[in-house]
């Protein structure tokens, strides 16, 4: 998000609430990995979140940490989670 921690804050709150009605709301196994897009970008949220209050409480060990979480997800997850032939086209949602 790149506002604040309060909107980091709030959108995986948010997130968090409907990734975990998403899942429960899945039929069938394939469709868990498209399911579970709003419970993994919640835990970005966070881990956003948890980034700014610590460039105002001087932690840097946490802000390195989360700056890894966070990394993983922006540039390791989404590309190959995305990006990954057969994840999202084999779920029977889009059939």
């Amino acid at each position: 998000m790149c506002f604040s921690a309060t909107a980091s804050f709030s959108a995986g709150a948010v997130l968090l609430g409907l990734g975990t009605l998403t899942l429960k709301s899945t039929r069938h196994r394939n469709e868990l990995p498209f399911a579970a897009i709003p419970l993994l970008f919640a835990i970005q949220q966070l881990s956003e979140g948890v980034i700014w209050l610590t460039f105002s409480h001087e932690a840097p060990l946490l802000n390195t940490v989360m700056t890894y979480v966070y990394s993983f997800f922006s540039h390791a997850l989404w590309p190959v989670y995305e990006g990954r032939p057969g994840i999202m086209r084999n779920s029977s949602f889009f059939r």
